[in-house]
């Protein structure tokens, strides 16, 4: 039940892909660019999604 709790949301600030997970990828798989996320909050997240 726990395992989703140590997982956050991160965004690229180059190309605002937006990923769920323990760690944020690196590069971003979207547009490559090296150590370029953020974690942002569920609620922003979701906000983002729902564009």
């Amino acid at each position: 039940m726990g395992e989703n709790m140590d997982k956050k949301f991160f965004e690229c600030k180059v190309c605002k892909d937006i990923h769920y997970g323990k760690n944020w990828p690196n590069p971003c798989p979207t547009c490559l660019t090296k150590n370029s996320y953020i974690e942002i909050k569920v609620e922003d997240a979701f906000k983002k999604l729902e564009k």
